[in-house]
């Protein structure tokens, strides 16, 4: 009778071992995954951080090309060519996700939907960053005059900024000096950069010019 018992109790603890492995098991492949995807998930974010800083030299593009044609009519008017837009477009969707129904209303970010007739300007290689040159990032900007209507200077319909500029000194030391007023309209440039595993950035400003 004790042999018995004993070789009972020795199969039970068998049992209980096998259970306790396999939950051990389990337990191993849930720390692994777990590690995977926080892996993963930092190197996303990582991505995408360095990804959005990089979106500034799309910025920089763009203000340095509203500099080079202030003050001048190109800015009156549509320039598809060069992302440039001479009213704001409020009901444009900049990001593709404010109406994701309707794709119509979204920004050919990359040149290559020909569906879209509102185009960001690419920029070239040869005129991105050094450390981009790999093939891996795409950036590209658009620009809004923050008018209501095109084709026109700016007027009412803008949103402008009066600047003060002295026009002359006083005599006799004293006095107030005159001032003019110089009309400058805001600009609105959104830039967008694609890097590496698909990441996606933008970056916004308004400049006064």
């Amino acid at each position: 009778m004790s042999h018995a018992g004993a070789a009972k109790q020795q199969g039970v603890v068998l049992f209980i071992a096998l259970i306790a492995l396999v939950a051990m098991t389990l337990a191993g492949i849930a720390l692994v995954r777990s590690i995977d995807t926080a892996t993963m998930i930092a190197g996303n974010l990582s991505f995408k951080q360095g990804s959005t800083a990089f979106a500034d030299a799309g910025i920089e593009n763009g203000r340095a090309w509203l500099i080079a044609n202030a003050n001048t009519a190109v800015l009156n008017s549509d320039s598809s060519a060069f992302g440039y837009y001479a009213n704001s477009m409020d009901n444009l969707d900049l990001t593709g996700s404010g109406t994701p129904d309707n794709p119509l209303d979204d920004v050919d970010w990359e040149g290559t939907n020909s569906s879209l007739t509102t185009k960001a300007f690419v920029m070239p290689m040869s005129s991105l960053p050094l450390t981009m040159r790999d093939g891996n990032y795409t950036i590209s900007y658009i620009i809004h005059r923050l008018c209501r209507d095109s084709d026109e200077p700016l007027s009412s319909k803008c949103s402008t900024h009066q600047q003060s500029t002295s026009s002359g000194g006083t005599k006799g030391g004293g006095g107030i000096k005159a001032l003019s007023g110089v009309q400058q309209g805001h600009y609105r440039i959104t830039a967008r950069v694609k890097g590496p595993r698909n990441t996606i950035g933008f970056v916004q400003t308004i400049i006064r010019l």
